[in-house]
């Protein structure tokens, strides 16, 4: 789960969630799918909204379903609108230049190095068109080994 908007309401959100999905395994004895996950994170995130201590919080979700056999990926906004099951995901202003990369890049078994090769031209081309750069970018692959970090991607 990555998570970004208001810093408070980030660290906040990201604890409560977590909290209760470490609690939720304890009490049931196993973990709960991402696609449960996903709709649990987007029902508080839309009920908080009727309260005056909303969380300003979007995020983005992955994990991998052993019952379906595939990597998820979605994303919740701060108004818990959702999308799921994607195969490629983007916030922000920059986003729309990589969706546009991606759709013509993207194939559903492409090999991890094209895919690295890919998201290495949708940070060049947002580094391009948006003034405020970050100077590395981490990249996570999420499969049915796990999660692994790979190296990050510098400027």
């Amino acid at each position: 789960m990555s998570v970004t908007g208001e810093s408070g309401d980030v660290i906040n959100f990201s604890d409560y969630a977590l909290r209760n999905y470490s609690l939720y395994k304890i009490r049931h004895t196993y973990e709960t799918s991402p696609k449960s996950t996903h709709f649990w994170l987007r029902k508080n995130i839309a009920s908080a909204l009727r309260s005056e201590n909303y969380w300003r919080v979007d995020l983005l979700l992955g994990g991998y379903d052993d019952l379906e056999g595939k990597a998820w990926l979605s994303s919740i906004d701060y108004l818990g609108n959702g999308i799921e099951r994607q195969n490629y995901l983007f916030r922000g202003f920059t986003g729309r230049f990589c969706y546009a990369i991606m759709d013509t890049l993207y194939k559903k078994d492409l090999p991890l190095e094209q895919g690295i090769d890919a998201v290495k031209q949708c940070i060049k081309e947002a580094r391009k068109r948006f003034v405020a750069n970050l100077p590395n970018f981490s990249l996570l692959v999420i499969d049915k080994d796990g999660t692994r970090v790979l190296d990050d991607i510098e400027a």
